[in-house]
Parts: structure tokens; sequence; C-alpha cells
């Protein structure tokens, strides 16, 4: 398969899911791209679109931002970046892709699980290490949602505080690797020169997954979306 359609397939598929069901753009992404691009490199390429596209929301959800809520979950981020970002620049690619796969097998379980009309009132404790560990998977993968995913289903707030609280973490993440990934030079012109080019293919699929989710129910693509991602994150780590 040529590889600029390849990626081209991947990014639309991400972007779409993203419009779509509101997440999912790393975790659908980075899989699929490391299978042809290397974690070192794929990882701040999603980075961009990504904090992009959370800064956009950002703005529609700022109002309902509880921050008696937010702020233990950055201020645990916040030293879980430069752990990710140094394993990131220091382990192997199988090692990565493991554990992106395990990652991914963790959050499915627990979005299942979270499902069943439980409530948990889970203490700060539990926010800062999820703020931690969101902030190592930002870091490393681009991808810090599944801790806070996970976080928030158990808590089920109030849906928009709960989109908001996300949009304000993955943004706040994103900011921090953004920064963290240029001084470490991970993130080079090279690469935003390659966000240059796929930015159309990413416009399209987000444009099209917002149309989709105002035809279909977003919970049955959701739970279609978990039970694939269950099915790739087994392959990673079994490849």
């Amino acid at each position: 398969m040529d590889y600029y359609f390849f990626v081209s397939i991947v990014l639309f598929l991400a972007s779409f899911t993203l419009g779509t069901a509101g997440f999912g753009f790393s975790l659908v992404a980075l899989p699929l791209l490391t299978l042809a691009v290397a974690p070192r490199s794929a990882v701040p390429f999603l980075l961009v679109y990504s904090y992009g596209i959370n800064l956009s929301l950002l703005f529609r959800f700022k109002s309902h931002l509880d921050w008696p809520r937010v702020w233990p979950l950055m201020a645990a981020a916040i030293p879980g970046i430069p752990v990710g970002i140094y394993f990131l620049k220091t382990s192997e690619n199988v090692m990565i892709r493991k554990a992106v796969g395990g990652v991914i097998i963790v959050f499915v379980i627990w979005n299942l699980l979270a499902r069943d009309g439980r409530v948990f009132d889970l203490s700060r404790f539990w926010a800062f290490v999820t703020g931690f560990a969101s902030g190592i998977l930002a870091g490393a993968f681009a991808m810090g949602g599944p801790p806070l995913l996970i976080y928030l289903a158990l808590n089920r707030w109030e849906k928009n505080v709960t989109r908001a609280t996300l949009q304000f973490c993955f943004f706040f993440t994103g900011t921090c690797s953004l920064v963290g990934q240029v001084f470490a030079k991970v993130l080079t012109l090279d690469v935003l020169q390659w966000n240059l080019l796929y930015l159309p293919i990413v416009i399209l699929g987000g444009s099209m997954g917002y149309l989709t989710f105002k035809r279909l129910s977003s919970q049955v693509f959701n739970k279609i979306l978990l039970y694939v991602l269950l099915l790739v994150g087994l392959f990673l780590i079994l490849s």
C-alpha cells in the first residue's frame, strides 16, 4: 500500500472518530500509524493535530469548567509529562508498541465495566494518580485520554462538566507536551511540514464525523469503537 495513501486513511479514520465520538484521535491513529512509522516520529505528528482540535473544542465548553475538580488532575500531570517524553526517546519501538496495546486494552475493559450504572466518589488521591498517568501517556504517546476517561466514567459527572474537564486536560497536557518535545528535539519543523500536508484530510474526516454524529446513535458507535480498539490492542501486544 502506498505510504501516503495509508497515512491519509489512518488520519481520516482518526479524525472521523473524533468528530463522531468526541475523543479517540490518538487512540485510533497511533496503533495503526506505528505499523508504518516509528513512534518517535508518529507521536509529535499526531500531537499537533490533537492539540489543535482540543483547543477549538475547549472554547465551546469552557463555561462548564469546575476548577476544584480540574486542578489536581493538572498538577499531577506536570511531572508525568517529562517522564513520558524520556520514555519516548529512550525506549525501543517494540516496547512502545506493546505498551500502547496494553493501554488500549485497559481502557476498553474499564470503559465497559463502568457502564453498569455504578457511580464512584473517587477521592482526590485518585485524581492525582489519574493526572500523573495521563501526563506520562501524553508525553510518551500523545494519548493522555485513557486514564482521564476511566476516572470520569467512574465518577459520572454532569456531561458538560465531564466534557469541559476532558477538553481542558487535553489542552493543558498537549501544551506541556508540545513544549517538552520541542526542547527534546522530538517535534521539529519537518514534522510541522508533514502536518500541513495532511491537514485537509483531518478537516474532512472531522467534518464527516460530525455529520455522522448528527444522524447515528453515538452510543452504538462508541460500543463498536471499543471492540475495534480491543482487537487493535491485542494485535499490538501479540505482534
